[in-house]
């Protein structure tokens, strides 16, 4: 998924299809990427609410599990995604941070 800076969500890949967006965790995970560079602004409120919908659906439709965790690819492997500011944002704002995966792709 897709969602874009006036909060509009964009499907790539429905729930339930397999990604090819994070090396060894696109079976066991759901990306939502956001448009724009986040490296020194968050993404607005609008996109998050819009991504908390989405979530939310997807908890609803059975294909994200209720005890969720959030990761930003950076957990996974060596990249920037989502950005500092925005991959600040998780950390100090939502108790659902999942922090580093194991394996992590070097």
């Amino acid at each position: 998924y897709l969602v874009g800076g006036d909060g509009s969500v964009y499907e790539g890949r429905r729930f339930g299809v397999t990604g090819a967006h994070t090396l060894k965790y696109n079976n066991k995970s759901v990306s939502i990427s956001f448009i724009g560079n986040f490296t020194f602004h968050a993404p607005s409120q609008v996109m998050l609410t819009s991504a908390q919908i989405l979530i939310d659906c997807g908890v609803s439709l059975g294909y994200i599990q209720p005890n969720y965790k959030l990761h930003g690819q950076r957990d996974a492997n060596r990249r920037d995604c989502p950005g500092d500011a925005f991959y600040n944002l998780i950390i100090t704002k939502s108790s659902r941070f999942g922090g580093i995966l194991k394996p992590y792709i070097n």
